[in-house]
């Protein structure tokens, strides 16, 4: 079971674009931490896998330097494309939303420096 889910959309972004997206978080936070890994949709009774949940990032292992690189990441990300949204939901259900479309810099800003919360408690 993951630690934290990260749930990828946004506005006006096609499933290639959120897979892309998908891939090059993964890449950059296993190259910070390691421990990332795309998700998969649960399977259909009677098969054996389900199907990759682009969009869906499994996050393992919530370190603070987990935490501290996944809000550079997200910074990043956002200030390079304000159409993303993030869904940030740890195990027990606590979700954390983030449509930098919608907000202004401060209130990002606000909600990335909850993130360290959604690892600490």
């Amino acid at each position: 079971m993951a630690d934290l889910i990260i749930r990828l959309s946004g506005h006006g972004l096609g499933d290639e674009d959120i897979a892309e997206l998908s891939h090059e978080l993964v890449q950059d936070l296993n190259a910070e931490v390691g421990t990332a890994k795309i998700g998969r949709a649960a399977p259909a009774p009677g098969e054996r896998g389900g199907e990759i949940a682009f969009g869906t990032i499994l996050l393992a292992a919530l370190s603070s330097g987990a935490v501290t690189a996944l809000i550079e990441l997200v910074r990043a990300r956002i200030g390079r494309d304000k159409r993303i949204k993030f869904d940030l939901e740890r195990a027990d259900g606590q979700i954390l939303r983030l449509d930098a479309q919608n907000m202004t810099p401060e209130e990002i800003e606000s909600a990335l420096s909850k993130v360290a919360g959604l690892a600490a408690d």
